[in-house]
């Protein structure tokens, strides 16, 4: 038996509804679009919290370098991602 025989007709209408809500390309790009403006948000947070942490003192030299090496591979990565999405276009 299956799962959506066991759903009553009013539930199977509501999976159904769920399902096109989550396969709708607006949707879809809105949530991309906040996506991209939280990435903004995080890289300038973490930029400026790694500088405050280096210019306080308050963080060992290892762990500073580690961190700063993480944000420069995310970087790396942003801008290799966006070169190959221009490029496809």
């Amino acid at each position: 038996m299956k799962d959506a025989e066991l759903l009553s007709p009013v539930e199977r209408d509501e999976l159904r509804q769920v399902k096109i809500e989550a396969e709708d390309e607006r949707n879809i790009a809105l949530g991309n679009a906040a996506k991209a403006r939280a990435y903004e948000l995080m890289l300038w947070l973490y930029a400026v919290s790694i500088s405050l942490l280096a210019f306080f003192d308050m963080i060992h030299l290892a762990a500073f370098f580690i961190l700063l090496g993480v944000f420069a591979v995310c970087q790396v990565y942003f801008i290799i991602r966006l070169w190959q999405y221009h490029k496809a276009l």
